[in-house]
This record gives structure tokens, sequence and C-alpha cells, in this order.
């Protein structure tokens, strides 16, 4: 369920801004309330910055009414944020992707850090994925000071993923591909949406190199530098044209310039090779740090492309009040807020959520308390009522069940009839089985011998001497020089323990040479002995030959001995 109002808090590296955010009838966000106030300008550290950010958010409380739970964005130079490239894989080697890029590419130690993984649009061949990462310590301080002045985070966004979202911003669905460059104090996001495709980048230059560089040529310190740049970008300086105030602005805003245009055409290169198509034809400019006159024109120059200003579209309220400040900075501000809302409002935001898990769940603990303890009133006293009820219920059910038991016994004692009769049922099942089996096997020894005969009958002129059958136990191992290859098991040796174990029939008998009744066996009379072993091999009730032995010193009769192996599965 989406909440009716939304109050965001953009926490910058120079500035602090909070706006509360109605819900139109049509689901847009309406913006009710605005405040902004800048932070000292100075060099402090990040517990000096927390500190600042805090006490200026507790004035704008007081001064606009505003606090409670809201949705926290902090300054990309806070935070590490890098895109991982995954092929196309199931989801748990994906995991496994992003939790080894996770470790290959967070600065600190992972117990240290909070971080997420959020999906980005992809093609059939991959998706991109965007790791960000905050220093744990850091939003636990913050945290801790925005609730003694009265604000409650419930989501902390980076800033490249409210860029993505401000004012309907490049990469979200429905848009058009765009690229815009958000340039902050300390930092500068370059977010370029193009359909499936999605690129970002942070780079470490932002407008407080403008103040360094003048407080570098006029030995001045950060705060009274500051002050110059902005008197003198804004128009309000009383300096004359050649003093060296305005000089050294202007050298420390050329110099900006400059490296603003450097960083953006080596990121275009890299994007775009000379003569893509695909290059957008404008770049949208936006934050505290493109505010700087010349910006847009040389920018327009060197990239070869339309700059144009990004600003919120924003929506008045019901009354018609109009609740936008007038322009300049507190406009940028008022944009990264409205971005901020409504990247709140997005399925991907509980993903990107850098708030640590711990302090989530505490926020809801909090949220959560009264009504849990209402609700556990509640179910003390369901409790008490029940256990009363299913006490009167069992009294009840004991004494109809002390008369079912009767009927219950009786019940048992056909029950055991009924398993004996089963039993029996079984047994003599089996016994049935056993006789089928044996008039079977009865039936498959007249097979064998019609078969035997058949095969004799195929081969011409041979009969049969004497036929002996040979219990499994008796069946010698065949000799090596005599053994089939379909009785030779895994390399290459004879499986003897099978043949013997296997009952076996042993035929003799003679194959008489009608071509040379008195002289020896010759040639025909073997290739005969080679057929008649063929059709015994051949036969269904024969596994193989066991031992085979030839005789042919009689004129005329070739004596032969076979042992046949008998297949158990077709007689037995």
């Amino acid at each position: 369920m989406r909440p009716r109002r939304i109050l965001a808090v953009d926490c910058g590296a120079a500035h602090v801004a909070a706006g509360r955010f109605g819900r139109a009838a049509d689901g847009g966000l309406v913006l009710e309330s605005f405040a902004t106030a800048a932070l000292p300008a100075s060099d402090a550290g990040d517990d000096e910055w927390v500190a600042a950010v805090a006490a200026s958010l507790k004035a704008l409380g007081r001064q606009a009414r505003l606090g409670g739970a809201c949705v926290l964005g902090v300054p990309g130079h806070l935070t590490f944020a890098k895109l991982v490239r995954l092929p196309k894989v199931s989801v748990r080697q994906r995991r496994k992707i992003i939790r080894f890029e996770a470790r290959q590419s967070l600065p600190s130690s992972r117990d240290d850090v909070v971080w997420t993984a959020a999906p980005l649009p992809g093609n059939g061949s991959g998706q991109d994925v965007a790791l960000t990462a905050i220093r744990r310590p850091l939003i636990a301080a913050l945290c801790s000071h925005l609730r003694e002045a009265g604000f409650t985070p419930t989501a902390l966004l980076p800033s490249w993923f409210v860029l993505r979202h401000e004012a309907g911003g490049p990469g979200t669905p429905g848009t058009e591909p765009a690229l815009v460059l958000c340039i902050g104090a300390r930092s500068s996001h370059l977010i370029l949406g193009e359909g499936t495709r999605f690129f970002m980048r942070t780079f470490t230059l932002g407008g407080n190199a403008v103040t360094q560089r003048i407080a570098e040529e006029l030995s001045l310190d950060g705060a009274r530098a500051e002050s110059l740049k902005r008197e003198a970008l804004d128009g309000r300086a009383t300096l004359a044209v050649d003093s060296p105030e305005r000089t050294a602005v202007a050298i420390a805003v050329d110099e900006f310039v400059r490296r603003v245009g450097g960083e953006m055409s080596r990121s275009l290169a890299s994007l775009f090779p000379e003569g893509d198509d695909r290059r957008p034809a404008a770049l949208c400019l936006t934050g505290g740090g493109s505010l700087i006159p010349d910006l847009p024109r040389a920018l327009a120059e060197r990239l070869q492309l339309r700059v144009v200003r990004w600003e919120a579209r924003l929506r008045r309220r019901p009354d018609g009040a109009a609740v936008a400040p007038p322009g300049g900075a507190d406009l940028a501000a008022l944009a990264d807020l409205d971005g901020l809302a409504r990247a709140a409002t997005s399925r991907e935001a509980a993903v990107v959520n850098l708030l640590p898990r711990s302090w989530r769940w505490e926020m809801r603990i909090r949220r959560w308390w009264p009504g849990a303890t209402a609700a556990a009133l509640l179910v003390v006293l369901a409790l008490a009522w029940a256990i009363w009820q299913a006490q009167a219920n069992a009294d009840a059910t004991n004494a109809r069940a002390a008369a079912l038991d009767g009927k219950i016994e009786t019940l048992r004692g056909v029950d055991r009839r009924n398993r004996d009769n089963l039993a029996h049922l079984a047994a003599t099942n089996r016994r049935i089985a056993c006789l089928q089996r044996l008039v079977d096997a009865r039936s498959a020894w007249n097979a064998l011998f019609a078969d035997l005969q058949e095969r004799l009958a195929q081969t011409e002129d041979v009969w049969l001497e004497s036929l002996r059958i040979l219990p499994p136990a008796a069946g010698a191992a065949p000799a090596p020089g005599n053994a089939r290859a379909d009785m030779v098991g895994p390399g290459g040796k004879t499986e003897q323990s099978a043949t013997a174990l296997a009952a076996q029939l042993e035929l003799a008998g003679y194959l008489f040479d009608a071509g040379n009744p008195v002289g020896p066996a010759g040639e025909s009379s073997r290739a005969r002995a080679r057929n008649l072993l063929a059709q015994l091999r051949a036969s269904p009730f024969v596994a193989g030959i066991a031992a085979e032995r030839f005789d042919g010193d009689q004129p005329g009769l070739l004596r032969f001995e076979v042992r046949l192996v008998l297949a158990p599965e077709t007689l037995f």
C-alpha cells in the first residue's frame, strides 16, 4: 500500500532540502511544502557534515513544520556505485557472481558497509546490475542525528537512483533516450537511459572545485571563497572588472568548465564511438553546480549537443497555491527532491534501499508497537475465552467418546478378522505364483528341445549321440581359448563365475560329410559345424557356449561336443 504523503529529505554536500509531497486523484505527486538551507562551507570531515545536516534539518523542521518518517537522499561522494554486466545464467549463478563482484569491488570489508545489487533493464544477452555501497558507521551516525532532529528515515536511496527517476528521468519505463548530468557540490553524476541500455558514472568533480580554486588564488578560507563565488555568479558582486577577485573567479570557472567538458568527452567517446547514430541529441543539466552561466554554452560547443536545463515539472496543490521557489539553486534542490519522491514510490526502491537491516527492523517495530500492543491484548482475551470454551467442549466430547468406545471395540474385532483373512489370502496367492512358475518352466523345456531339433534339422546330416543336463555346480569354467565374445566381461576377463552358476546342456553327436564319405572331414563339414554353433548361439534359450570340441579322425564324420549355457530368464 502506497503512503498518502511522502516526506523527502535530500542531504547534499552543501545544502539540505526537505519537501512533503501528497498524492493527486490520478496517483501523481503534488508538492505541498518545501524548505531548503545551505550548509556552512568548510573542509570538515564526515562527522562534522552529519552534525551540520542534523542541525540544519532541525531548524527547517521547526520553520516549515516538517518531520516524521522520511525518505533520505545522500550525496554521491559518500556512496560507491558500479555497473556489473551479468551473462544470461540461472538465478543461483547470478547471486554467486554478484557476491564475487561485491568482494572484489567494495573499497572496504563488507561488514563495514551496507551494499545492494539493483537489477537494471537488460536485453536477451544478459543483464546489468548496479552495485551500490555506503559506509555503515556513517549511516548509523546520520540516522541517529536525524532521529534526534525529528526525522525518521525509512529508506536511503543513492543519488544515481534518484537522478534516474528525477521528473521521469532516463532509464525509467515510458521515457525517451536521455543523457542527464547532475553536478553537485563535491561530485557529479552522468546518467544515460536508452531503452534496455542504462549507463551511469560518478566522478569527483563538483561546484566546490570552483570554491577551492578561488581560495587557492586569493589565499582565502572556504567560507569566504564560497561567498565570493556565489556573489560573482549571481551577478550581485560589486567588484571591478579587472579586480583580482573577479579574475580569480573567472579563472576558477574556466578551469571547472574545461574539466567538466573533458570528463563528458571521455564518457561519450566510450559510450558512442564515432559514427554511432544512437548518440543523444541533447544533454540535460541539473544540480547546483550546473548553474554556472557559461557551462551550457561551453558544453554545447565541445560536445556538439544541445544542452538544456533539467527542471522539475511540479504540480500545484488543489487550492492552486504555488509552492515552487523562484529559481536558482533552490529550484535545483527542488528538482532533486522531486526525483527522490518519485524514486521512493518505484518498485525498485526496496531493492536499492541502503538503510541497514537492523535500522529498518527497529523502525518497523517502533511503527508497529502501539498496534501490536493492542493486538496482543486482544489476543490474550481471545485466548482466555477460547480456553474456557475449549474446556467446555472437551467435557462434552469426553462423554460422547465414552459412549462410542463400546461400539468401536466391536468394529476392532471385525478389523482383526479381516486382517487375518487378508494374510491367508496373500499366502495362497504366493503359493499359486510358485506353482505357475513350475508349469511355465516345464513348458519352457519342451520349447527348448523343439528349438534344438529344428536347428539341428536346418544344419542337415547331423545326429545326436548324447544329451546331458549339467546342474549349475557341475558346470566347469571354459578354457580361455574357447570363450565367446559375449561371455567376456569388462577388461577382457572371461565371466567364469556367471558360466559356472548357470545350468548347462552338454551335447555330443556327428556331422556326416556326404560329399566325402570315406575320407577325413573337410572344410565343408567344418563350415557346417560353424553354422551349427551360430544356430545354437541364436537360440533364445541359450545364453552362450561354454565349451566346444570337434574331432574329424573318423572317415566321413565330424564328431562334436558342445556345452551350452542355458538362459535362466527364458527357462526358469
